[in-house]
């Protein structure tokens, strides 16, 4: 080798030697590996500052304590959590040995793993391992009788149950958390636990525990000096003390307001003149509640696309419909609807979906177009039958009530009115008697008046007790109601937290529509996804009924998916449907119970690597849609769940080509009533149309398509009440 090529080579391993040391910081000074070199400006200085101070500490308490202060300074999400786990590491080494000072040590290892379930809670989805971790660094503080660290433990731990939806253990876990506030001095700590807990309290209806604990949170916040804090808890209280319908109420907003204008709080200051202007309304004071809002008006251009700014939208839009000014309420739910859509607060957006009906309702010429998409919007984000339902039979057995004590009235009425008769008659053939027999004939008059009074006063009391025993009659229906639609509003909270949303679809799956419409709040329809870099699986399931059955066998459907893909490692779709049967089976049914239930779902599932498509089916089939030509794939004739079939299900491989778009539905769209040409009587969609509609649409892109399939469907349907559950999905494979 000559030594021109001797320095070349030399001059490339210096280039690639500079380049890896500009990537990565040195593991042996900064003592993790892994950092990169563009940390944030703030966060280099930092820990350069600190891993000065760990050098030159002689003792190791001094160097664990840095490295606690290390990962509590950290604010890159990568870079503390290896710290964290540095100083974990060294505290198990140190009480190995069983170092002299242990207690020290003890105590930071429980940080170190409540910083662990800290980790697991905020950046990922893992509860059990965020309750888990938690428990530890809790039971360790609890043998240390370290009591700052308990309280924030038991905070934590409850945290992470809330998240799942388990709020009558995270509210036992609060309560648990502010027994021990007499073992601590600074009562600071206690704030964001009473916080919580009286959040909690409002929303299982507590209303007066709600409003003790944050009395007790403003006793200690008015000693701090967080005035952000203090102003947060003047707005919440003053809210509370309005659900309640207390006293001194909008007060509270006012002082919550003083302070952040004092502290420049932009989105606090809009969210409290929002309050204030609900007061205003309340009041019926609308020029004042327009003063408010113009007030928050000048605040907006600081707040651009966040929930506040739609809040300010909503409720201008509320204050112009009071106001009857219809075109500038529209214009104001528009800003509203799309600030909602871009957050993707679903609650308010159908909250602006509803009153943008109304209003384009008020002048349908005016407004065709606009109608039509505000319904179909509409109908994507959730439809209320079931509340309309128990709506009108609320209302129904009202007037059912009414209508038997209006019968029992005439009745009456005609009886009095019979007895009247009779005793004019009666008084009429008397007067040409003798004197005597008038006297007698006055006196069996008497008599029948006395009667008749005394029969009319038991008639009435026996109405009164019949309308008292309506308006009770009326009063628990009403509360059966309330509870009944709370239950089924917080059961859809549940399941649309479990299953995926289009978006999360998409960014795996870039080419694909999706048609999801719920019968009821919840739904027996669901779909479920996973991915590796290698595959994509796809589950569409159609569980036995809708409502809240369907909904609780999708949950059992969801959370078997899950444990067999990510707990079994089990990805092949008819092994998958196989676990997932027995599955279900065990869940429905109890081994001592001689009455199998046969509650179960009609299931497709597919997989998808490289270019092979492998797909099973339970009473399920899918379609390939190949330029114009739809292949159908038939799954196995049985559900999953109890059957008289005991075969296994079978897989279907399919190679799949370019612009190949794979199609999964639910029975729900093709047993959908409605009519095409204005046909009089219903009939139902069946698959011979929806192939039609398939093939019909397939020169369209897939977003496209899907949209044009949903609006065929909608113009269906009409005025036919929806059937079942409807899910439609189409994969486009590149």
């Amino acid at each position: 080798m000559n030594t021109i090529w001797k320095i070349k080579i030399l001059v490339l391993f210096l280039f690639i030697s500079s380049l890896l040391n500009a990537q990565f910081l040195s593991k042996e000074y900064y003592l993790v590996d892994s950092i990169s070199n563009n940390l944030e400006k703030s966060d280099k200085e930092m820990l350069d500052a600190l891993m000065k101070r760990y050098r030159a500490a002689k003792q190791d308490t001094t160097q664990i304590n840095v490295l606690s202060e290390i990962v509590e300074s950290l604010q890159s999400e990568n870079v503390w959590i290896k710290y964290n786990r540095l100083v974990l590491k060294k505290c198990n080494e140190a009480l190995s040995q069983k170092n002299e000072n242990s207690i020290l040590y003890r105590k930071k290892r429980a940080l170190a793993i409540n910083n662990i379930g800290y980790y697991y809670g905020n950046y990922t989805s893992e509860y059990k391992l965020t309750a888990f971790y938690y428990k530890a660094a809790l039971d360790s503080n609890i043998a240390l009788k370290n009591y700052k660290e308990i309280i924030v433990g038991y905070s934590n731990l409850s945290g992470s149950y809330q998240a799942r939806g388990d709020l009558a253990n995270a509210i036992k876990l609060l309560e648990k958390a502010l027994s021990y506030q007499d073992k601590v001095s600074n009562k600071e700590i206690l704030l964001a636990p009473i916080n919580n807990l009286s959040k909690l309290y409002l929303v299982v209806g507590d209303t007066a525990k709600s409003i003790e604990g944050l009395k007790q949170a403003l006793s200690i916040s008015i000693k701090s000096k967080d005035k952000a804090l203090l102003a947060h808890l003047y707005h919440n209280y003053g809210i509370v003390l309005y659900y309640k319908k207390g006293i001194g109420a909008e007060s509270y907003i006012e002082k919550g307001l003083v302070i952040r204008k004092e502290i420049n709080d932009v989105k606090g200051i809009v969210i409290s003149l929002i309050g204030m202007c609900d007061f205003a309304i309340f009041k019926k004071q609308l020029t004042k509640a327009e003063n408010y809002l113009n007030e928050a008006e000048n605040y907006l251009p600081r707040l651009k696309n966040t929930t506040t700014e739609g809040l300010y939208y909503l409720k201008k839009g509320m204050l112009y419909d009071l106001f009857h000014k219809t075109d500038l309420a529209i214009i104001n739910y528009e800003k509203a609807k799309d600030i909602y859509k871009k957050v993707f607060e679903i609650e308010e957006l159908e909250n602006c979906l509803n009153n943008l009906i109304k209003n384009y309702s008020s002048n349908k010429k005016k407004y065709a177009s606009q109608l039509l998409d505000a319904y179909e919007m509409y109908y994507a984000v959730q439809e209320r039958l079931k509340l309309n339902e128990v709506k009108r039979i609320v209302a129904k057995e009202k007037y059912e009530e009414e209508l038997k004590i209006a019968e029992a009235q005439y009745k009456l009425d005609k009886q009095i009115s019979n007895a009247k008769a009779v005793a004019k008659e009666q008084k009429q053939k008397n007067f040409l008697l003798l004197l005597l027999v008038i006297a007698i004939s006055i006196l069996i008059f008497a008599i029948l008046i006395f009667k008749s009074n005394l029969s009319n006063k038991k008639k009435n009391k026996i109405i009164s007790k019949q309308k008292e025993e309506v308006e009770t009659q009326k009063q628990i229906i009403e509360e059966k109601h309330k509870d009944i639609t709370d239950s089924i509003t917080y059961a859809h909270r549940i399941q649309t937290a479990l299953i995926p949303d289009y978006n999360a679809l998409f960014k795996t799956f870039s080419k694909c529509g999706l048609i999801y419409l719920p019968r009821n709040i919840v739904s027996g329809d669901f779909y479920w996804f996973t991915q590796s870099n290698s595959f994509f699986v796809f589950a569409l399931a159609d569980c036995t009924g809708h409502g809240v059955p369907g909904a609780f066998m999708s949950l059992i459907g969801i959370n078997g998916l899950n444990a067999i893909t990510k707990e079994k490692g089990i990805y092949t779709p008819g092994l998958v449907l196989d676990e997932l049967k027995m599955i279900v089976v065990n869940s429905v049914n109890d081994e001592n119970n001689e009455n199998k239930s046969r509650d179960g779902m009609d299931i497709a599932v597919i997989k998808i690597e490289k270019n092979l498509l492998t797909f099973s089916g339970a009473n399920q089939s899918i379609y390939i849609l190949r330029n114009t030509e739809l292949i159908e794939l038939k799954g196995n004739k049985q559900p999953v769940g109890l059957s008289d079939s005991t075969e296994k299900f079978k897989n279907l491989r399919f190679e799949l080509l370019a612009k190949d778009r794979i199609i999964l539905f639910s029975d729900g769209i093709v047993d959908q009533f409605g009519s095409e040409n204005n046909a009089s009587v219903p009939k139902k969609l069946k698959v011979k149309r929806l192939r039609e509609w398939i093939i019909e649409t397939s020169i369209y892109s897939v977003t496209e398509q899907t949209q044009t399939i949903k609006q065929k469907l909608i113009a269906f349907k009409g005025v036919n009440e929806q059937t079942d559950d409807i899910t439609f999905v189409i994969f486009e494979f590149e």
